[in-house]
């Protein structure tokens, strides 16, 4: 029963039919002459023009459903030789598969199906041939398999009404949640606790005494080394208490009403930096700050915060003004979040709807969760599917502490 994997196969090669190609593994083919290209494109039609109707698919040898009943004669023998036994797969039939495969299959894995199709025609052919459909094991693996399919076109069908969300219930949601869709217009300045490095004397170290032996180079080496990672933490802390000092005067500054964009320009300057960030972040929601720097989202408009201390400096903001976003903005994020939310309570209603209770004695828990091949823990594929992501929000100075310049 090797055959069993071909269905494999097939979801593989059509997931990789969608792949985008590897351009730097494979160079691009060189054009054709133009006069090659215009007589192309006339003589190919376009796959639009097709009738439904239209031959798409022919299989000579493999007998369709109609022509291969028990027949007698001659005519029964001359189909058994496969001499006029052949299947017609058309436009409307072949474009029907695809589609309950997977909507606007791409071009490239309508050509692998088209491609392995066929063959999964033929083994069928020989399985039913066999007569396999017999055998009490086929007969269960086919039946869960049919469960399992069944499942998981029900979960689809959950989905695709959990999708279809009415404009009455986004509306509602926007209303009645307006802190989700608050927006703040802040200012920042870091201070950075990275300093540029002092410049080091290129003068060469004198040369050790030839008299010397390897031994006492490496104990002078070694006891040297201590003193030496000494000062450097000693330097380190030194710099650290001067980039204190130095937010602390700028925030001194920022509160009696001192520019941002200067103070941001005179911390990067004192640090020994050559660029550093905008202190205008513009208009950000609460969740595109770093979680310790929230609180700034409830001050007054105009109010400095404190010094926010984080590994790598120190932040100051500034709260220039509190708006809502209109709802024409936030409208796909609310119907992919209530999508979402419709799609799991759908899912926990079926499931809690009966209660299963398995022989601890017989199932002993597993010490991992990890399942195998692919599957759930039970060896099961997953029918759940997982709801459509919201859109990445785009990348901004405020979302992660910020590193320092780099000169």
């Amino acid at each position: 029963m090797r055959f069993v994997c071909i269905p494999v196969l097939l979801v593989a090669s059509l997931t990789l039919a969608q792949a985008p190609a590897n351009t730097t593994a494979t160079p691009a083919p060189k054009p054709l002459p133009t006069s090659v290209n215009a007589a192309s494109a006339v003589r190919r039609p376009k796959t639009s023009s097709l009738a439904p109707d239209t031959p798409v698919i022919t299989i000579m040898g493999l007998c369709d459903a109609a022509s291969a009943r028990p027949k007698t004669g001659a005519t029964a023998a001359k189909r058994a030789t496969g001499a006029a036994c052949k299947t017609v797969i058309t436009r409307a039939q072949f474009d029907a598969l695809a589609e309950a495969i997977q909507p606007n299959l791409p071009s490239a894995a309508k050509f692998q199906l088209a491609t392995i199709y066929p063959k999964l025609l033929l083994m069928q052919r020989e399985f039913r041939k066999q007569g396999l459909e017999k055998d009490p094991k086929v007969k269960r693996s086919l039946a869960f398999s049919r469960v399992r399919s069944e499942a998981e076109e029900m979960a689809r069908a959950l989905k695709e009404k959990a999708d279809d969300v009415p404009n009455a219930e986004i509306e509602k949601y926007y209303k009645d949640n307006p802190s989700e869709f608050e927006q703040f217009e802040l200012q920042r300045i870091f201070v950075s606790k990275e300093t540029k490095p002092a410049v080091k004397d290129n003068k060469p170290e004198p040369k050790q005494e030839s008299s010397k032996s390897s031994e006492t180079e490496k104990d002078s080496n070694q006891e040297s080394a201590q003193p030496a990672e000494k000062a450097k933490a000693d330097d380190t802390k030194v710099d650290n208490d001067r980039m204190k000092e130095l937010a602390d005067a700028v925030h001194a500054q920022a509160v009696a009403g001192e520019d941002f964009e200067k103070l941001q320009k005179q911390a990067t300057e004192l640090a020994g930096l050559q660029a550093g960030p905008s202190a205008n972040l513009g208009k950000l929601t609460a969740h595109q700050l770093p979680p310790a720097h929230v609180i700034v989202t409830s001050m007054k408009t105009g109010e400095v915060s404190q010094v926010f201390v984080d590994p790598n400096g120190y932040y100051i903001y500034k709260l220039v003004s509190k708006s809502i976003k209109p709802l024409d903005q936030v409208r796909a994020d609310i119907k992919t979040n209530l999508a979402q939310r419709r799609f799991a309570e759908a899912m926990q209603s079926v499931e809690q709807s009966a209660r299963t209770v398995l022989n601890d004695t017989y199932f002993p828990k597993p010490n991992s969760a990890r399942g195998f091949g692919g599957r759930d823990s039970h060896g099961i594929k997953q029918i759940t599917i997982p709801p459509t992501p919201p859109e990445p929000v785009a990348a901004h100075p405020a979302t992660a502490s910020p590193e320092a310049p780099k000169n």
